[in-house]
């Protein structure tokens, strides 16, 4: 799976009615997502590689939040 995969699936997880993530994986991504990701890793793996991917998030949340707060600002 590519980084945009995985930053997809964990920014759908925090905007999801799911309390935790493993039921969130299994039970919807699995089943419902998989045609999304044809790529789609095992639920241990998934877990295996989302530490990779901290950096990249961070700096796509903190990008959109600057844009967001810029496009706010009176003109």
């Amino acid at each position: 799976m590519s980084n945009s995969e995985i930053m997809t699936i964990i920014i759908s997880f925090h905007q999801s009615h799911y309390r935790d993530f493993k039921n969130y994986y299994l039970g919807y991504v699995a089943k419902y997502l998989k045609s999304y990701f044809p790529s789609l890793l095992s639920y241990t793996r998934f877990i295996e590689v989302m530490p990779s991917v901290i950096i990249p998030l961070n700096t796509y949340l903190s990008v959109s939040q600057q844009a967001l707060l810029l496009s706010t600002l009176p003109k």
